[in-house]
């Protein structure tokens, strides 16, 4: 049976705290206790969408775009034929689950009956069934999701702008792959990714509730293996390279305005440079920070770039923007409508370049700061956005707190070295999705790149 003392973290400024234990399978479990209403559980992995190629026992292994997400649908398929989600909503819960670029999480919440619907979720994520004709009837469902986006110009307009900023890899494509890509993935595929990723000693559970570690981790013994046998983990390889040269990229459908999609790319957290104090497992989490700091100061609706241009009437008020870090890419970048994309996105890059040489201004970086400070703190009057942070920082290889501590570390000098260092002309791209002419056909007008 699991000792469930583990190891508890605490952080007086907020009162909040959390327990960290590894159960004897090998999974770790992290509890943020909260007397609340509504308990959450997010059971995961750190295997998403670009982790296409990975190296094991000495093969390499080049998966088909989409199997993440293939394998994200078929976890809730039950031997007998019913769809896990029932076994859920009899129990009076919601049930879910999402793919990203670098993980994959299934999660429920409830006001009752948590101990049952824990063991469901455990249950069905470490019972794969693979059998060849339900993989097959999954295809047309996520054919149709694909479909689906290739029908949404925001969704284009992004997917547009990925392909123009990078070569290869994961990245240029739908998390949910290709209608080309997902003809290729047979049960054979599944079950190798399953054993490779999907392993006890992968698995992240994230519990907030009014929940005790006592019952999880009695949930977790009847479910769970008592121990896992050591093994070689998978080695990730990177398959995101960068394009030499950016081009514009111009996309024709049927939408009422023209929608732009501007973008920074930057290099890659291994390759970029941090200060010695944040190296190692904290690297990644210092761009995020940084860029993530940035973004805010320099495009919220309280800056100036964003509020000028609206008053002008250059914008629509549906203007969005942020950053992006994962450890083989990251970028900033934003989003809108406007009837002038040209001279809109001219704006934008003279006002990196003024900012690149001016820096930003200390009241604009605190401002910012403080932003992302009120957002951690209110974070946790939910038990949804506390499992799901306690989540994303176990698969970054850091603890929750570190966040908060990162946000308070980082200064306005932190933020305009990058931005003297990493904001050129040379990585900034305009994708731009263009209304249809009369007659005219969808497609991609220009978007050449090497």
């Amino acid at each position: 049976m699991t000792k469930c003392d583990g190891h508890t973290y605490c952080n007086d400024q907020l009162g909040e705290s959390y327990t960290d234990i590894w159960h004897d399978s090998g999974m770790r479990i992290l509890l943020c206790r909260k007397p609340m209403k509504t308990a959450y559980a997010m059971l995961g992995v750190g295997f998403g969408a670009l982790d296409t190629d990975y190296c094991l026992s000495g093969k390499t292994v080049h998966l088909p775009f989409g199997v993440a997400h293939y394998l994200e649908h078929r976890m809730f398929g039950n031997p007998d034929g019913r769809d896990a989600t029932a076994d859920f909503a009899a129990c009076g819960a919601d049930v879910n689950a999402f793919t990203g670029y670098d993980k994959t999480a299934y999660l429920f919440s409830t006001a009752t009956q948590f101990d049952d619907c824990l063991e469901k979720l455990l249950r069905f994520v470490t019972e794969p069934y693979f059998p060849a004709e339900a993989v097959d009837a999954e295809r047309p469902i996520i054919a149709e999701e694909i479909r689906m986006s290739l029908d949404d110009p925001y969704e284009q307009g992004y997917a547009a702008q990925l392909r123009g900023l990078y070569a290869e890899g994961a990245i240029r494509e739908d998390i949910c792959g290709t209608l080309a890509s997902i003809g290729r993935i047979t049960p054979e595929i599944l079950c190798d990714t399953y054993d490779a990723f999907y392993r006890p000693d992968e698995l992240i559970l994230c519990v907030c509730g009014d929940v005790t570690p006592e019952e999880v981790c009695k949930v977790a013994d009847r479910c769970m293996p008592a121990h896992t046998p050591k093994r070689e983990r998978p080695v990730r390889l990177s398959a995101t390279k960068p394009n030499r040269h950016l081009s514009d990229v111009s996309i024709r459908m049927p939408v009422a305005k023209p929608i732009f999609n501007f973008a920074l790319r930057l290099p890659d957290a291994d390759r970029a440079s941090v200060p010695a104090a944040f190296a190692g497992r904290r690297r990644l989490l210092y761009r995020d920070t940084v860029l993530s700091v940035v973004a805010e100061a320099l495009f919220s609706r309280a800056g100036t770039f964003y509020s000028g241009l609206l008053e002008e009437g250059l914008i629509r008020p549906g203007f969005s923007y942020g950053s992006t870090v994962l450890r083989d890419l990251s970028y900033l970048a934003v989003s809108g409508e406007s009837d002038c994309v040209l001279e809109v996105y001219q704006r934008f890059c003279a006002y990196l370049e003024n900012v690149r040489k001016n820096g930003i201004s200390k009241e604009d970086f605190e401002r910012a700061r403080r932003v992302m400070y009120a957002d951690f703190v209110t974070a946790f009057d939910s038990t949804e956005d506390v499992a799901s942070m306690l989540f994303s920082a176990a698969v970054d290889g850091i603890g929750l707190f570190e966040s908060l501590d990162m946000i308070e570390r980082v200064t306005v000098s932190d933020a305009n070295a990058l931005l003297d260092r990493e904001c050129l002309q040379e990585n900034m791209q305009l994708t731009v999705v263009e209304p249809l002419a009369d007659g005219e056909s969808e497609g991609i007008e220009n978007g050449d790149t090497d």
